[in-house]
């Protein structure tokens, strides 16, 4: 079974050179300090981007480098990055207020200490609870566990899941102009420092 948010094209970009990415990337970002540590702010653009008014055809990377530059500075990065969920809803919340846009947030946290976190199917139900109302989820990954696929310390965009035949769930993200499978079930077993979901519901 897959599920995913219904118009992937609206936070897919068209580059100056005609080629298409998938989402916004941090390397977009014109600064070295920016494309490294820009992966919080960059999620949080996909997010803003998907919340807004369907348009005819692609977004331009020119477009989505706009956004990003601003929501930099709300969702700014310290030395350690946007290194939990409470600095990127903290900085986002601030920058959808400043934009006029009413929004309703959720979070699930993944501690880094195993008996602290909540049962996998919670965690299975909130990010399918998003995909299924047509919402891309913020998924921060402190510890990639054996997933290979998938950077430590690094915010991406889930934008659907997958469910095989054995019940695991895997989500498909949106990372570095790519489209990406990672099983969720082993990153959870297997994540040393956990991470963190966040759900954003734009109301314009």
């Amino acid at each position: 079974m897959t599920i995913s948010i219904q118009n992937k094209n609206s936070i897919t970009l068209l580059k100056p050179d005609g080629e298409l990415h998938f989402g916004c990337d941090q390397e977009f970002y014109p600064t070295k300090w920016k494309r490294m540590a820009g992966c919080g702010p960059t999620t949080a653009s996909n997010l803003f981007l998907y919340g807004l008014p369907q348009k005819e055809g692609y977004r331009t990377q020119a477009e989505a480098v706009q956004v990003m530059n601003e929501i930099w500075e709300y969702v700014t990065p310290s030395w350690g990055g946007v290194r939990n969920t409470r600095m990127f809803t903290t900085g986002f919340n601030r920058y959808l207020t400043t934009k006029g846009i009413r929004y309703e947030v959720d979070v699930v946290d993944v501690p880094k200490k195993k008996h602290l976190r909540k049962p996998i199917q919670e965690v299975r139900d909130f990010i399918r609870n998003a995909i299924e109302s047509n919402v891309p989820v913020a998924f921060l990954n402190l510890h990639n566990g054996e997933e290979k696929n998938l950077d430590a310390w690094h915010w991406v965009t889930v934008v659907g899941i997958e469910i095989d035949p054995n019940a695991q769930m895997y989500l498909d993200i949106f990372d570095a102009g790519k489209l990406i499978s990672i099983n969720l079930d082993r990153w959870y077993e297997k994540t040393i420092d956990g991470g963190g979901f966040v759900v954003y519901r734009l109301k314009a």
